[in-house]
């Protein structure tokens, strides 16, 4: 295949409540990689016995890609509103994250959510599939049921050079 990819956390969170597209998308990734947001997001979520499970994929070739300076300077860019110069919100900030990790490691990212990139730049997105997680209670029990959905094709990434870390507003008057 030759090409690098990161995956995101909701296809983790999905892969750890075994629906099939995730757990296909996964078992077809050779050069696959998360970052280390995506880690704490995920494996702060899990149960014990889930978060043993998620750590030993990791250990069979998945890289944890750790936060550095050119990561963190990227997903400030992305984060930064262009019209106030100001962060977009916390919300934001852990997509920012990944988004600026995928770039620096000219990694594709696999996303059920491409939306949550559109703020960054320089950046491919790829959605593999798509659907939900839907809740119901069957006899006092919670269960979680995935329905898959129809992959939209007509969202693209968004193009451009990543901006640089550390831009300034032009100043004003």
């Amino acid at each position: 295949m030759g090409s690098k990819f990161l995956i995101d956390t909701n296809i983790w969170i999905d892969w750890l409540g075994s629906a099939p597209e995730a757990t296909a998308t996964i078992k077809n990734v050779e050069d696959a990689a998360i970052s280390a947001i995506t880690y704490m997001e995920v494996a702060s979520g899990c149960s014990p016995s889930e978060k043993a499970v998620f750590d030993l994929m990791l250990e069979n070739g998945v890289e944890i890609i750790d936060t550095n300076s050119k990561i963190t300077q990227l997903a400030t860019a992305f984060n930064q509103d262009p019209n106030t110069w100001r962060g977009r919100g916390n919300k934001h900030l852990p997509d920012a994250i990944i988004g600026a990790t995928a770039v620096v490691t000219d990694r594709i990212l696999l996303t059920r959510n491409p939306g949550d990139f559109k703020n960054c730049t320089g950046i491919t997105v790829v959605a593999p599939y798509q659907g939900k997680w839907t809740k119901t209670v069957v006899n006092g029990v919670e269960v979680k049921t995935w329905t898959p959905a129809p992959v939209i094709t007509a969202a693209a990434a968004p193009t451009g050079p990543a901006p640089a870390a550390g831009a300034m507003p032009p100043a004003t008057p």
